[in-house]
């Protein structure tokens, strides 16, 4: 996980030392170091609300004066990790929060980069750039062109993080699939079968959430038949690692996406029921009654319903799933 600013990692006597050096040297930042040190930040979850505003200040000015154009150097992956740094998920900011005149530079420094982007530059962009609260309408259409330019030129070696944080970002972003050109469609979906064994449990909840965004048909158009197998199999694989965030989002999306408890294999099954059991207690109210509602419209069978007896204390929660998965009772409707 990696060094933290927040959980005794740091003492406060070396957080002080740490913030010192920066404020000491960020007026002769240059591009590497302002990158470093806010994707360093980001990383260890120190948020911009909680740097003084007098660092706050040299911290915008260096990547100022490293984003303009007549004397800035930013390159593909120093801007990647920057904007990925100061987003929501990492220092907290928003994209309204920056000077106007700095948002216009930063998008003119990802416009010159774009061209060079490789994989990780352009997943990484992409997702910063939702994570900032970018919409997709606030790129220009060059812009818009290079981007999309380059998740086609490397949408043939994304990683499997890379495709669900691609996909994640341009949904989030509002990107038309239909404005896609129908290859880059399908390679897009390629690289989610060609990535489907290595998903974690987020990245497959991505990619499915994605799907449904963008409305792609896995269900019934029998083209992306690849598609549907490889996404049922990495949430089979996956299930065991399952939070309850995991169980609740993942239960609704499969709902979702248009799937019947049915359409899942007696191992999926198996595995989905026994996920759900062994965090039975720590669900709250709320995820449960949106489990019964998005379970019922899965179309899940009324013996399965009373097995999992979701408000019932006193279930058996050592009954066998397995033999229930396998039993005919399962198509009991």
């Amino acid at each position: 996980m990696g060094v933290k600013w927040n959980n005794n990692d740091l003492t406060p006597d070396l957080q002080r030392k740490l913030l010192v050096s920066v404020d000491d040297n960020a007026e002769r930042f240059n591009s590497q170091d302002i990158a470093n040190t806010l994707l360093a930040f980001g990383q260890m979850g120190l948020k911009w609300r909680k740097i003084d505003r007098r660092l706050q200040a040299k911290l915008w000015s260096a990547v100022d004066r490293n984003a303009d154009v007549d004397g800035g150097s930013l390159n593909e992956q120093e801007i990647s990790n920057i904007l990925l740094a100061l987003g929501k998920k990492h220092m907290g900011l928003h994209w309204s929060e920056f000077d106007p005149d700095l948002r216009e530079k930063l998008l003119d420094v990802v416009a010159r980069n774009a061209d060079a982007f490789n994989q990780q530059n352009i997943s990484n962009t992409l997702l910063a750039s939702h994570q900032l609260g970018l919409d997709w309408r606030d790129f220009n259409p060059v812009l818009q062109a290079k981007l999309i330019n380059a998740v086609a030129r490397n949408v043939d070696e994304f990683s499997s993080q890379g495709i669900a944080m691609t996909l994640h970002a341009l949904s989030m972003m509002k990107v038309q699939w239909s404005n896609l050109i129908q290859t880059m469609q399908r390679k897009l979906l390629d690289a989610i079968v060609r990535n489907g064994i290595y998903f974690s449990a987020s990245s497959v909840l991505m990619i499915l959430t994605a799907l449904v965004d963008f409305e792609v048909d896995i269900i019934d158009d029998k083209a992306n038949a690849s598609v549907k197998n490889t996404v049922l199999n990495a949430v089979q694989n996956q299930a065991k690692t399952f939070n309850v965030r995991h169980i609740v989002e993942g239960i609704t999306i499969l709902d979702q996406v248009g799937f019947n408890w049915e359409d899942f294999s007696g191992d999926l099954q198996e595995e989905l029921l026994n996920v759900i059991m062994a965090n039975k207690s720590k669900f709250k109210d709320l995820e449960i009654l949106q489990l019964k509602m998005r379970l019922h419209r899965l179309q899940l069978p009324k013996r399965v319903h009373e097995y999992l007896d979701l408000k019932n204390q006193n279930v058996n929660n050592n009954t066998n799933s397995t033999a229930l998965a396998n039993s005919g009772e399962m198509d009991e409707g």
